[in-house]
């Protein structure tokens, strides 16, 4: 049943007569206000799109166990997920661009098989503490949104120690700030790539130590970053582009690390314009790059010289 590009349907009435339905679009209705509680019981339904619904402001509740594919993109004034009122173990990828979607409910732990999330430029969200729950979720991946807050609502003693099982992580250009990080981020310790490109923390704190699993770390951009006190220990990819604030890199905060013996295999510094210092380079890196180091002292000029020669990727344009 397709209802896609009318301007003339302001609701979606009573559709129970139609128990059987597979398909539902009301994409780009943009004068839908109103959709009857009944869509959410289509217990058939396979693929329900209301994407671009501009003047949609809620949708009932949902219990749609076929259902694979949900698109609430554009809804540019829905503020609320729908609430889940049963487990729903087919959708495994759940994509979100440009609504400003402000609650994402406890229950959405109820999509049991979710593998990938995706939110970008979604305004302010806010995900649930639910979400460490999820037990097949590997993928998290929020972008471009005006900021991020996990809640506490509802958390359990168990979910109080629970970390997820997400291993790709990405929170870039969501204005998170220095106190976000080790509070924000407890929950994801099993993470193996990170990417917080984008943020105005000016401080990495040493929290980031406990990911042990973490292998590549990505800040490019973050333009207030001035400090990093700690480093994983197994970390093998460090990428700063563009940290314009950052003065010092210590890589001897490596824990149980030396020089000679170092997981760190590519560090990437490029238009870090303040950077004065490098310390504790590992001599066994792939891959360096500090083109535009141009603040870089004479003494970190000829450590980096010393140590990289013999590095057959190795770039510094100064």
């Amino acid at each position: 049943m397709n209802f896609s590009n009318s301007e003339s349907i302001t609701q979606i009435p009573d559709v129970s007569r139609v128990e059987n339905l597979e398909t539902l679009s009301f994409r780009d209705c943009v004068n839908l206000t109103e959709i009857h509680e009944s869509v959410g019981r289509l217990g058939h339904l396979k693929i329900l799109d209301a994407s671009g619904c501009k003047n949609l402001k809620t949708f009932p509740p949902i219990i749609l166990t076929s259902l694979e594919q949900f698109n609430l993109s554009r809804c540019s004034i829905l503020e609320s997920f729908p609430e889940i009122l049963g487990n729903m173990e087919k959708i495994t990828e759940l994509r979100i661009t440009g609504s400003f979607i402000k609650r994402y409910p406890f229950s959405i732990q109820k999509l049991t098989r979710l593998q990938k999330l995706k939110l970008q430029m979604c305004g302010m969200v806010q995900l649930p503490s639910s979400i460490f729950m999820l037990p097949e979720l590997s993928l998290m991946h929020v972008s471009e949104c005006q900021g991020l807050v996990l809640s506490e609502e509802d958390k359990s003693k168990e979910m109080a120690s629970k970390s997820s099982n997400v291993d790709h992580l990405v929170l870039s250009d969501c204005n998170i700030s220095t106190d976000f990080l080790p509070k924000g981020l407890t929950h994801f310790s099993n993470v193996k790539d990170l990417n917080l490109s984008k943020n105005n923390f000016t401080t990495l704190h040493a929290w980031i130590k406990d990911c042990h699993f973490l292998r590549n770390l990505t800040l490019d951009d973050c333009n207030q970053l001035q400090e990093i006190k700690g480093i994983p220990r197994k970390l093998e990819k460090l990428s700063l582009k563009g940290c314009k604030f950052l003065r010092c890199l210590d890589l001897t905060i490596l824990p149980d690390c030396t020089a000679e013996c170092c997981s760190l295999k590519e560090l990437i510094l490029d238009d870090c314009r303040c950077l004065l210092e490098i310390k504790g380079l590992p001599k066994n890196l792939d891959n360096f790059s500090a083109k535009s180091c141009t603040s870089l002292t004479s003494p970190s000029m000829n450590m980096l010289f010393n140590q990289v020669l013999s590095l057959s990727l190795f770039s510094l344009l100064i």
